[in-house]
């Protein structure tokens, strides 16, 4: 009768095995075809509402290759675990609608309940890009550990500093002096403090899609109070409608 169990037993883990076929480490996950082309990924800190929210730090992916609708977005499951999250690429998808202007694929996911240091992991099917991640309230460090299909613009991402706001100018060149005469109006004006960023890493307050041909200038300010940040735009309307006008290019 024992071995007769015994037997039964072997028949089924054996089925069970073969069904499982625990020795598999194929994943069960088809390739998007994403990593072929690469993907980007990137920090970025973004407003969901802009009357008065904090912003957000999320991480960005987007697809190195553009496609025929500017609306496409990277379908994508994420898991936590312990100290490390595991993103997996699930594919491309589209809206109802086709955006016809030629852009990426994209997608933000959620960044701003992650404190530490961190695991990053990204996958397309068999494929795994591996990233340290360390998250403070200053800045984002992103270190590569094993990177074949992704990869990111900088290293050092600087988060925006709380009650803080950046005041960009951009003249023709026989009118550069409006960017100093409303920095010089504001300090006057304002209980305000001017900052720089380091130049290790990049500056949360700057856009990569700038006019290079016209002079143009980036201060960046703090405050204690709120009523100052509004007032700063107060006195934008009031020197725009004085001193800037219906110039062109300013």
């Amino acid at each position: 009768m024992i071995m007769k169990n015994h037997k039964y037993f072997m028949i089924i883990l054996i089925a069970l095995l073969q069904g499982c076929n625990l020795f598999d480490t194929k994943s069960s996950y088809p390739e998007t075809g994403i990593a072929d082309d690469g993907l980007l990924i990137n920090f970025r800190e973004l407003h969901k509402d802009y009357e008065g929210s904090d912003p957000e730090l999320y991480l960005e992916m987007q697809t190195n290759k553009f496609l025929e609708c500017a609306n496409y977005f990277i379908d994508y499951q994420k898991t936590f675990k312990d100290t490390s999250i595991d993103i997996r690429l699930l594919g491309i998808d589209i809206g109802p609608v086709c955006l016809t202007a030629f852009g990426p694929a994209y997608v933000y996911t959620p960044f701003s309940d992650v404190e530490g240091k961190i695991e990053l992991m990204i996958r397309d099917g068999d494929l795994r890009d591996r990233f340290e991640i360390d998250v403070t309230r200053k800045k984002v460090d992103i270190t590569p550990i094993d990177a074949s299909f992704t990869e990111t613009n900088y290293t050092r991402y600087y988060r925006k500093p709380e009650n803080s706001f950046h005041f960009y100018c951009q003249t023709q060149d026989n009118m550069t002096h409006l960017c100093q005469d409303f920095h010089d109006l504001v300090v006057n004006e304002l209980e305000i403090m001017e900052f720089e960023f380091p130049n290790d890493g990049h500056n949360p307050y700057i856009s990569e899609h700038v006019d290079t041909q016209r002079f143009r200038v980036s201060r960046f300010y703090t405050y204690n109070m709120v009523d100052e940040f509004h007032r700063a735009g107060d006195l934008l309307e009031s020197f725009t409608h004085e001193r800037i006008g219906d110039t062109q290019g300013n």
